[in-house]
């Protein structure tokens, strides 16, 4: 199960039933909000209603263990047209360094790092990319966000981890899945709730979320 990464295949063939939530913004001084993507042209984390009290009770969970421990939400809605866009710029970057690969391997192995836009659950509003801070300051947990230089830091149980950032990845992943969220086993940070990959995780048929167009 740790390293199990849906191919698209699998993600396509889950139903998408959306039951029309909105986009929030997560207004709670216990999570702190820190976009990261200010190309993409939005400008806030944003994600479906539903999502935010679970983000709360994952808060909650997180106090226990540590009093100064907090999630930190970096990322959470991305528009489908830029999601296209970063998709593209992934294919074509990759289609120079592995050229062996047919079209359809091709596609598959991009979708490890950028998912691919039909099936990708950050257009939807369901997924979310978070971090860690104890006493206000982040905690390192082997890797930054989005950085692929080093893709084998990139998986949540990566063997080039220190027991330190094993440990904090543990607690962050546990927490989550404790209050439903499905993590993504490809990228330590990215989680959710509602998109065809928390469907196909827990063995859904159908997904709550949709893409959304603003």
């Amino acid at each position: 199960m740790k390293d199990r990464i849906l191919k698209t295949s699998q993600l396509q063939a889950i139903r998408v039933f959306d039951k029309g939530e909105e986009l929030i913004i997560p207004a709670n001084e216990d999570l702190q909000c820190d976009y990261r993507r200010l190309q993409s042209g939005v400008q806030d984390v944003k994600v479906r209603k539903s999502l935010v009290e679970r983000l709360y009770n994952v808060q909650k969970r997180l106090k226990k263990h540590s009093e100064g421990l907090q999630l930190i939400l970096v990322e959470g809605y991305r528009s489908p047209e830029y999601q296209e866009r970063y998709y593209l710029n992934e294919l074509f970057v990759r289609c120079h360094g592995n050229s062996g690969l047919d079209f359809s391997q091709m596609l598959e192995h991009v979708h490890q790092f950028v998912a691919l836009p039909s099936v990708a659950g950050h257009p939807t509003g369901g997924a979310i990319d978070l971090t860690l801070a104890i006493n206000g300051c982040e905690i390192p947990m082997g890797g930054e966000k989005a950085d692929f230089s080093c893709p084998e830091l990139l998986p949540t149980f990566s063997p080039l981890t220190t027991s330190e950032q094993t440990y904090w990845r543990s607690v962050l992943h546990d927490a989550m899945v404790s209050e439903g969220f499905a993590p993504f086993y490809g990228e330590w940070w990215h989680f959710s709730y509602g998109d065809r990959e928390w469907a196909a995780f827990y063995g859904h048929s159908e997904a709550l979320y949709g893409p959304l167009y603003e």
